[in-house]
């Protein structure tokens, strides 16, 4: 870094600023996009949280690192009915069948997981394998 400075020094060119990225600057992108989310899916509240993000639902309430990366997730378990048995294993339940290649590649409509997070991962499994039986 510092031969390159020395560079511009001795052609008498002024090294590129760039401005520093404020803070102020980037909250409003991340209410649109937190606005967004709220109108993808008008039945979940997302809210920022010291560790990222969270999303909830009357049912569930689900969180991530990234605003995208719940969306997605948010997106994917929004098809499902998602409940917890009197044992404390979470389940789930497409609400709309699979296709019948994407039940014959393994994809299964009802399942399971010892935790909401083990849970999402299965639908997560669940849906990319329907959606790798549809491409041609």
């Amino acid at each position: 870094m510092k031969a390159h400075h020395e560079e511009f020094v001795q052609t008498g060119i002024s090294p590129p600023t760039f401005p520093a990225t404020a803070v102020p600057e980037e909250v409003p992108i991340m209410d649109r996009l937190a606005a967004e989310a709220r109108r993808e899916f008008p039945d979940w509240c997302f809210t920022r949280t010291g560790e990222g993000w969270a999303a909830r639902s009357a049912r569930v309430e689900l969180s991530a690192e990234t605003l995208v990366e719940l969306r997605h997730i948010v997106r994917a378990v929004s098809r499902w009915s998602v409940w917890r048995s009197d044992a404390g294993r979470f389940w789930a339940t497409r609400e709309r069948p699979f296709s019948v290649v994407a039940e014959a590649a393994g994809a299964h409509r009802t399942v399971d997981g010892d935790d909401l997070g083990e849970l999402c991962r299965v639908i997560a499994e669940q849906e990319s394998l329907a959606d790798m039986a549809a491409l041609p």
